[in-house]
């Protein structure tokens, strides 16, 4: 993938914070970095939105539950409105290798 594309994460959790953790972590040490990791938290109660307000790298949405395709919709959304190119969609007990990314991109530089 050219540089010149914008890429984000998109994670939608409902009160699953350790995995939360694992996973917003697994993305921090991707080989090819996001230019952006965009968190939606569906009205959590298990202390995740006071962990996300420390979070300085992150972009949070914090929002009611309105299950898994309303936390998408609210994180692609996000997402396309602040431009980025290629939004890579996932819940938070998904814990993606290190080139993760890096191989689906290049898969997409190979296929078109």
């Amino acid at each position: 993938m050219s540089t010149d594309h914008s890429a984000a994460a998109v994670i939608v959790t409902f009160n699953r914070l350790d995995l939360l953790k694992e996973g917003v972590d697994a993305l921090r040490q991707q080989s090819r970095p996001l230019d952006d990791i965009i968190v939606v938290n569906n009205g959590s109660t298990d202390g995740t939105k006071e962990w996300l307000a420390e979070q300085t790298d992150l972009t949070v949405v914090n929002q009611g539950n309105t299950g898994g395709a309303g936390g998408f919709y609210t994180g692609v959304k996000t997402a396309y409105e602040k431009g980025h190119d290629w939004i890579w969609c996932m819940d938070d007990d998904a814990m993606p290798e290190e080139s993760a990314f890096e191989t689906l991109l290049d898969a997409a530089d190979r296929h078109d």
